[in-house]
């Protein structure tokens, strides 16, 4: 058994497989690269925005004061102070913001978003600013949800797009470049671990050359190679999620409960991923099985990926994948039982598959 486990780890530690896990950090990499680009691009638009705010009020200002220079109104007055204001709010956001200064954010907002408030209860509107300016309801809520995170001190939802530790942990668990990654990680390590026998010119003579049944041997290559995929997962995420934290920390309010305690968030997040890696055996399972059968690695992959996008764009029904942050605690122990029971499956349908092949 042990001589049989040293000769799958030299097979795992060949090039063609080291190549491919090579291939996938490089596209989880070039995952990293590409949120990046969208967040700072994201970040720079709000700069923008609000340096082409500070231009529209300040030609507001000078309209005021020109009707002011021509006929004096004491109302008029009130709102050219009012848009000093404003525009002098706009911009200490934009130094903030640009200073990337989370809290001084949040207190600069509501600043400004509560003198927005008062213009908007004294009909102090400008033509050109109109576009940018929510309304009253908007207005109200953005203020209360920004004072309640400042009380609360959670900082991190200044920014729901920052890429922080939360952030690649959830995108690895929901519909993303980085679970598409790894998706195509466990194709690539799994799809010819048993269609490479057939194409040798006399198949199964060595591996079965083990004194060990078949069904043991299955076993033993199966649970390997699944045992390594999960790894490997694990792996990556776990660096994604620590470049995530180095360059923008934890970003905990992705998974806040509205009436969660810390202690049940806890519980649903290894739930959450405790039936992703459960989805995850499943497929490689699934894989392992589909290759045994077909005895061809092109044929495999084929299959594979036809029935990956059968699955993401003809079946309307439960995609593990899809429910993995609902926070639906029920949800866990129905899908779960499920998961467990096809994971039991596939390696019973291999063993009987492989049991009775004619290997003549």
């Amino acid at each position: 058994m042990f001589n049989f486990l040293k000769f799958e780890i030299r097979g795992f530690m060949s090039k063609k497989v080291l190549c491919n896990i090579a291939l996938c950090a490089l596209l989880l990499f070039c995952g990293c690269v590409k949120t990046n680009k969208e967040y700072l691009k994201l970040k720079n638009g709000r700069i923008e925005n609000l340096q082409i705010m500070k231009v529209d009020e300040q030609n507001h200002i000078n309209i005021l004061k020109y009707d002011l220079s021509q006929q004096y109104d004491k109302e008029k007055e009130k709102e050219l102070q009012y848009w000093y204001i404003q525009i002098d709010y706009t911009d200490a956001l934009e130094n903030v913001y640009v200073k990337n200064d989370d809290l001084e954010i949040l207190k600069k907002r509501i600043q400004r978003n509560k003198h927005i408030l008062y213009g908007l209860n004294k009909n102090y509107l400008s033509p050109f600013t109109d576009s940018f300016v929510p309304n009253k309801k908007s207005l109200k809520s953005d203020i209360a949800m920004d004072e309640f995170n400042l009380k609360n001190n959670q900082l991190d939802v200044v920014d729901q797009q920052k890429p922080t530790f939360c952030f690649y942990l959830k995108n690895i668990q929901c519909k993303s470049i980085f679970t598409a990654v790894i998706f195509l990680l466990i194709l690539l390590i799994n799809a010819d671990i048993w269609s490479k026998e057939f194409s040798s010119t006399k198949p199964y003579q060595y591996i079965f050359s083990y004194p060990l049944k078949r069904k043991c041997i299955l076993l033993i290559r199966n649970m390997f190679y699944c045992i390594i995929s999960l790894l490997l997962v694990v792996s990556f995420t776990a660096v994604l999620c620590f470049v995530g934290y180095i360059q923008y920390g934890y970003g905990g309010h992705l998974f806040i409960l509205a009436n969660g305690s810390f202690l049940e968030i806890i519980q649903v997040l290894l739930k959450s991923f405790l039936i992703f890696m459960l989805s995850l055996l499943m497929y490689v399972q699934f894989i392992q099985l589909v290759s045994l059968v077909l005895k061809d690695e092109i044929i495999t992959w084929f299959a594979v990926i036809v029935i990956l996008l059968v699955s993401c764009f003809v079946i309307t029904g439960w995609n593990p994948f899809s429910y993995i942050l609902s926070f639906d605690i029920n949800f866990y122990y129905e899908k779960t039982l499920v998961l467990f029971f096809i994971n039991l499956l596939i390696p019973f349908i291999s063993c009987v598959f492989i049991e009775n092949m004619d290997f003549e």
